[in-house]
């Protein structure tokens, strides 16, 4: 730690095999409190992941990137090599997603000076192709990480039912006892939560005493006659659990479809949640990706977002199209159709990329015209005369940043054509709307406050890694 907030690469690598050693034979998971977790082990164990999380965003400013991809090898094999039982708790998603945006961003950096003395026209181009090449091998090695920890995340309860036996045991369920269970007055969010809340097997039980109850709902009428208790029990969680989860669907499905009217029918909606869940998979699996784009569109590197973008699009088309049918078939057989699930296959992976180049245009554009808004950034110039996060205008043509009005204008034109398009079935707010809404939340902060650990890091310093070094680095990453 001191060789790495002094920002001395050298001493940091003398002691790295040592700490690394030291840090193989303690558990990184946790079992939370209110399932029984010890409370020293669970301090313990949130300490070493605050100090695993700080030592990956730091480790590439020092340009120290076989390291940072040594220390997220280790702490993947810490989760697996200790267990501690049912219902722990993996903060693996969040280092990784750290550690991979701390590397990206020291690439970024040091391709400025990948253009060396060669002043050519053409050489910006072949400094956007080198830095794209090099994230592309990045990310095909980390992405195997990425996977095999997705592997062990349930993303939505309807994975549950992604066998074919296990589907057809609930569709069979909600046929027989869904047309005077599900109501829409019992599929109401409060009512929901508080049954799930109890236990849907307290529940089950509670009802079974009421004889009112008893004779106006068949499920508990065939408890332990025609179904198990337990079996209907989980099965009743999953189906409360799905639209609790995608209540923001089921009020799509409630307020445009008439199947919502017959409580049997819930496993139509039900089963266009599996076809979302399977292409939340896929989402969830390109997320560096994502995040190597988003890095791109905010350090100004225009051209070579725009490489990465165009990479990802020759990739992904296949299999937004199989998921696109699939979700046709579908709406053939119920014939139905739910604007909020068709709205998210028809991101086709790529939504997410545009949102970034929006979301990059509002610190610029909040900028324009503002005398409080320069005050606010004054004293926070680095060495060049830049403000925080702005790119550096000196780079060639391609990823100039933009004038200040030039940004604004630009940024009203993106609003202008994600207005013009329709979103869901009108019941709630544009994804991209509540992201720029964010966007501008966290600007205003960052114009008003710096956090000490933005202030540590620029402390720290980064450090601009050559191309050659760069690429004996990635060679010897595990």
């Amino acid at each position: 730690l001191q060789g790495v907030l002094a920002g001395d690469a050298k001493l940091a690598r003398a002691h790295w095999d040592e700490f690394l050693v030291s840090l193989r034979g303690r558990p990184l998971l946790y079992v939370p409190h209110s399932r029984g977790g010890k409370p020293r082990r669970i301090v313990a164990a949130r300490g070493l992941q605050q100090l695993l999380h700080d030592l990956l965003g730091w480790l590439p400013q020092l340009g120290m990137i076989r390291e940072t991809c040594q220390l997220l090898d280790v702490a993947q094999q810490m989760e697996s090599d200790h267990p501690v039982g049912r219902g722990a708790v993996t903060e693996f998603d969040r280092l990784f997603e750290n550690g991979y945006q701390a590397i990206v961003r020291s690439m970024v950096a040091s391709a400025e000076d990948w253009s060396g003395e060669d002043t050519s026209a053409d050489r910006p181009v072949q400094v956007d192709h080198m830095l794209t090449d090099a994230l592309q091998q990045l990310t095909e090695q980390q992405l195997d990480r990425w996977l095999n920890h997705s592997h062990t995340l349930r993303l939505s309860v309807v994975e549950k039912l992604a066998g074919k036996d296990r589907w057809q045991r609930f569709v069979e369920f909600v046929d027989r006892y869904g047309a005077d269970l599900f109501t829409q007055k019992f599929l109401s969010l409060g009512n929901l939560r508080g049954i799930l809340h109890q236990g849907v097997d307290v529940w089950l039980e509670h009802r079974s005493r009421d004889p009112d109850a008893v004779d106006r709902i068949r499920l508990l009428e065939d408890l332990e006659v025609s179904i198990p208790r337990h079996e209907a029990a989980e099965l009743l969680t999953i189906a409360l659990e799905t639209v609790v989860e995608n209540y923001r669907v089921y009020r799509d499905y409630n307020a445009t479809t008439t199947q919502s009217d017959h409580g049997e029918l819930l496993y139509t909606l039900v089963d266009f949640l599996r076809v979302r869940a399977a292409y939340d998979r896929v989402a969830w699996n390109l997320k560096p990706v994502v995040w190597a784009h988003e890095i791109l569109v905010r350090q100004g590197r225009i051209a070579a977002a725009e490489l990465w973008c165009q990479a990802m699009v020759e990739r992904t088309t296949e299999a937004a199209d199989s998921h696109l049918q699939n979700l046709h078939v579908l709406s053939d057989r119920y014939g139905m159709q739910l604007a909020t699930v068709y709205d998210r296959l028809n991101e086709r992976f790529v939504r997410p990329l545009v949102i970034d180049r929006v979301r990059a245009l509002v610190l610029p554009a909040m900028r324009v015209d503002s005398v409080a808004v320069r005050e606010g950034w004054k004293g926070r110039e680095d060495r060049q005369g830049r403000l925080e996060g702005e790119p550096d205008p000196s780079r060639g043509n391609s990823n100039r940043a933009l004038p200040r009005e030039d940004a604004f204008a630009a940024l009203a034109g993106e609003i202008g054509s994600l207005i013009s398009e329709s979103s869901g079935a009108g019941l709630d707010l544009p994804d991209w709307l509540a992201a720029l809404e964010e966007e501008v939340t966290v600007a205003r902060s960052r114009m008003q406050h710096q956090s000490s650990a933005a202030r540590l890091t620029r402390r720290i310093g980064q450090v601009r890694i050559t191309w050659d070094e760069l690429l004996a680095q990635l060679d010897d990453s595990p």
